[in-house]
């Protein structure tokens, strides 16, 4: 399966590597933190439905999935017709617990 990006998936993996950098004062930190996140999505190509279910999203048009990388929870959706897996969101959850997938 392809796997796309939401432009708001892009910008909370853009923050989370800047955060850290400055947080941690660690460009490394970064990079490591970033590369595990890549690392548990890259499984989606081949397993899209391995995440649990996003049960509080269950009410909406779709069904949400979310993958766990450390503190940081990954809420996608698969779209069997056409291949595709959409990365929606990453957030850490130490940090923020409330979210919308769009």
């Amino acid at each position: 399966m392809k796997i796309l990006w939401t432009d708001t998936a892009k910008d909370d993996l853009r923050n989370i590597y800047q955060l850290i950098k400055s947080s941690s004062h660690s460009t490394e930190l970064a990079r490591k933190t970033i590369y595990k996140i890549r690392k548990k999505i890259r499984l989606l190509q081949s397993n899209p439905e391995i995440g649990a279910i996003q049960e509080d999203l269950s009410n909406q048009t779709y069904t949400y999935r979310y993958l766990v990388s450390g503190s940081y929870h990954i809420i996608y959706r698969v779209a069997q017709e056409v291949q595709i897996v959409f990365i929606n969101i990453i957030f850490d959850t130490q940090k923020n617990s409330s979210y919308s997938a769009t």
